[in-house]
């Protein structure tokens, strides 16, 4: 019983290999499906929901499609912090020279100036 579910299923892939125009279209929406069944789907679901600001039932239709929002939903907790001042750029630092090999020009940017050099 057993083999004939899973040769029945292999040639199901197969056929559909062959006469299809996306081929794996098929194949990877069943699995889709039979992930979106799965008590890992929904272990998943309930822990991003716990973890998530916003309440992600509210922002898809019973399709799974994304519902048009007039505006973003608001945020709940505590307001986004305000934006730092403006700094003044930083001295970038560069080690410029030439390739020993091909004579090309080389620059390097360099994290922070070498010890002593400051």
């Amino acid at each position: 019983m057993r083999q004939q579910a899973e040769s029945e299923a292999k040639i199901a892939k197969i056929t559909e290999l062959m006469t299809s125009g996306a081929p794996y279209l098929g194949v990877r929406l069943n699995e889709l499906k039979k992930f979106y069944d799965s008590p890992q789907y929904r272990q998943a679901k309930e822990k991003l929901d716990r973890m998530s600001d916003i309440a992600l039932d509210r922002l898809f239709d019973e399709q799974g499609s994304l519902k048009r929002q007039s505006k973003p939903p608001a945020r709940q907790g505590a307001p986004p912090p305000a934006a730092p001042a403006p700094e003044k750029p930083a001295r970038r630092a560069e080690l410029r020279g030439a390739c020993p090999g091909c004579h090309r020009p080389i620059s390097l940017p360099l994290t922070s100036w070498p010890a002593g050099n400051e």
